[in-house]
């Protein structure tokens, strides 16, 4: 009698790795991953933008009430984008469990920034305004102002106009305006105007002569230590209460000041 033990061994065989092909398929099977996307505040986002990572055809976002639903497989990743928040990954669950989400507010945007009419958060403004915090200020070298801003500001050019202690600088915001005119900003000092263009000391000349018209840098009398940050408003909209003053934008200086509470040596 022959026997086929052969055949029977290769058939289990078969049937073993037909049995992981099975298991292998059913675990990238796509799951229908649902959940809701809040605030910190619990309070439900719209328009909550969620993708699965590496991806471009599968995603979709929240609805009036922050719930959403999407296709996604074991161990693939969720972004959740939503304007004003910080980006959420999250992986899907072997379960297909509920992803549930609570986004993060961007602390850059929570930041209260001045403008020429009070305070606003960043978030809440509309015009074009740049910060130069009193942490950054701190973090640099400097000894006037001016140098603070030079880098630190998008769009601003700073340029010294001469090397005496004190001289005057050229602050350029919305760039040259006028082939004759000047297109200095205009300086608010703790609430005050000063005028960049305006301001002049007697001097002389190098040849000994009287020369009256020796231009001042404006910030040049303040020490920056006593800053507590510096504002510049570039847009219409953010200066507009200064009128005509602030057609080459403006600066904003804040110092400090003196706070209620016990002495301290």
């Amino acid at each position: 009698m022959k026997q086929f033990y052969p055949l029977q061994l290769g058939k289990r065989w078969f049937a073993m790795a037909l049995a992981l092909c099975s298991a292998a398929v059913l675990s990238a099977q796509m799951l229908d991953i649902r959940g809701i996307v809040t605030d910190e505040a619990g309070e439900p986002l719209v328009g909550v933008t969620i993708r699965v990572v590496n991806t471009t055809d599968r995603g979709t976002s929240t609805d009036a009430y922050g719930a959403y639903s999407i296709q996604a497989m074991t161990g693939e990743r969720l972004q959740f984008v939503y304007t004003g928040h910080k980006d959420q990954l999250q992986t899907v669950p072997a379960d297909g469990a509920r992803v549930d989400v609570i986004m993060v507010a961007n602390a850059i945007l929570s930041e209260v920034v001045v403008v020429g009419y009070g305070t606003q958060k960043r978030s809440d403004l509309t015009g074009s305004v740049a910060s130069v915090s009193e942490e950054q200020l701190r973090a640099s070298v400097v000894t006037n102002i001016d140098q603070a801003l030079q880098g630190r500001v998008a769009g601003v050019q700073v340029t010294q106009n001469s090397g005496q202690p004190g001289g005057a600088v050229s602050i350029r915001i919305r760039g040259a305006s006028s082939i004759t005119g000047s297109s200095e900003p205009l300086y608010v000092i703790d609430g005050i105007p000063i005028q960049g263009d305006g301001i002049t000391v007697a001097g002389f000349d190098w040849a000994g002569g009287a020369n009256g018209q020796n231009r001042v840098n404006p910030l040049s009398t303040i020490n920056p230590n006593d800053i507590v940050s510096i504002e510049v408003l570039k847009d219409a909209s953010a200066s507009a209460i200064y009128g005509s003053r602030a057609a080459n934008g403006v600066v904003l200086v804040t110092t400090k000041r003196g706070k209620k509470g016990e002495s301290k040596i």
